[in-house]
């Protein structure tokens, strides 16, 4: 009779229906690279109506999530009709290049959520958290008889220690080596430096494009669009996660640099460094001068993501 009962009273909860929408008026203002107002709240279920006024140079209102768009222009306005059906936080952005800084004109729709279907879930969550403990305590406590059990290397808990999420040994390693091509293809000098040449020729064109750009807008710029969308992206979602110090052997920054240092690029060069032959600094051995740099870097980055010419000096300067 219990399980019934709060079987209702889940479905009551999950079935209620959402608060009574209402129609939301909102007059937003865009001018260079803002938008006023940038944050608008509305409920779930609402319709939501939205005037799009310029007040200088032409301005877009693309809205991620809901797939929506209009534009506005000196002296003629854009409008939207839509229904908030669906919560969270969602982004809108000028969709039509109105300068420099484009891509960082950006506001945000926040649809609230409706809570009574959170609280009304929140005890299925709570039953089966307790449920999943009563089970597990019941298998870690089968009996007496295997409370005197002896603990063995071949026991679960061990295994799942020196496994990876308890299948992969932290041991396991596939030598690649052992095959013959694999072997003399890493043991070829032209392995790393084909790659590396494949890659200097990409980041030229991209150093081209970014010298020709100049000041204009980086959004029509093939340097930014690769460097800062394509590569930044693939870089730190595939490249370190996934490949790792693969990408670092064949990555073209160093090349010119190592060139200079050894004198050769295939074979072996001189030992004996060009360089003024001193230490760095003690208090220099540690990792506060990549923090700093770092620091500088992601402080001009608004920069560097909308000028082609600060691109092209960026890399040409890690280059």
């Amino acid at each position: 009779m219990k399980r019934v009962f709060v079987f209702f009273i889940l479905i009551g909860f999950l079935f209620t229906p959402p608060a009574f929408a209402a129609e939301r008026f909102f007059e937003i203002k865009a001018k260079k690279f803002s938008y006023t107002p940038n944050i608008i709240e509305v409920n779930k279920g609402d319709t939501v109506r939205i005037r799009l006024i310029s007040e200088d140079v032409s301005h877009g209102f693309y809205l991620d999530g809901y797939e929506i768009s209009t534009s506005a222009h000196p002296g003629q306005e854009g409008s939207l009709k839509f229904v908030a059906d669906k919560t969270g936080k969602f982004s809108f952005r000028c969709s039509v290049t109105c300068g420099e800084f484009h891509p960082y004109m950006v506001g945000y729709l926040k649809v609230k959520t409706n809570w009574r279907y959170y609280l009304g879930i929140l005890p299925i969550f709570i039953f089966g958290i307790g449920s999943l403990l009563l089970t597990q305590r019941r298998k870690s406590n089968p009996g007496n008889s295997s409370v005197h059990e002896a603990q063995s290397p071949s026991d679960s808990g061990y295994l799942r220690q020196d496994k990876l999420f308890g299948i992969i040994p932290l041991d396991w390693r596939f030598e690649l080596t052992k095959y013959k091509p694999i072997r003399a293809l890493f043991k070829s000098r032209w392995f790393p430096f084909i790659f590396l040449v494949m890659n200097l020729a990409i980041f030229t064109v991209i150093l081209l494009a970014g010298f020709v750009g100049g000041f204009s807008t980086g959004n029509y710029n093939f340097g930014v669009m690769i460097v800062w969308i394509l590569w930044w992206v693939l870089l730190m979602l595939f490249m370190v996660p996934v490949v790792g110090r693969l990408w670092c052997m064949v990555c073209p920054f160093p090349l010119i640099g190592d060139w200079i240092q050894r004198g050769r690029l295939v074979s072996v060069g001189r030992q004996r460094s060009w360089g003024l032959n001193k230490r760095w600094p003690n208090k220099w051995r540690n990792l506060w001068p990549l923090v700093i740099l770092f620091w500088i870097a992601t402080w001009f980055s608004g920069f560097f993501t909308v000028r082609p010419y600060a691109t092209f000096i960026l890399l040409g300067t890690i280059i």
